[in-house]
């Protein structure tokens, strides 16, 4: 809830994308990884061609599939 409050209020912020990972990771940890994998596909999708950017979504979609064993 905190890391969509602070997007709500914060979009154009430098930290906006670190706080959208940030509520993908919480809804997986509350173990709902579909809606945590619809986060990080949302997320990607509108990242363009930011490659590091990309990576970091990857990486979190990486500890995603290892909550869901």
């Amino acid at each position: 809830a905190a890391y969509d409050a602070f997007v709500a209020d914060n979009a154009a912020h430098p930290l906006a994308f670190t706080a959208k990972l940030g509520a993908a990771r919480a809804t997986a940890l509350k173990g709902d990884k579909a809606k945590a994998n619809e986060l990080l596909k949302a997320l990607k999708d509108g990242l363009g061609e930011d490659e590091a950017a990309k990576d970091r979504v990857e990486q979190l979609e990486g500890l995603v599939k290892r909550l869901a064993k």
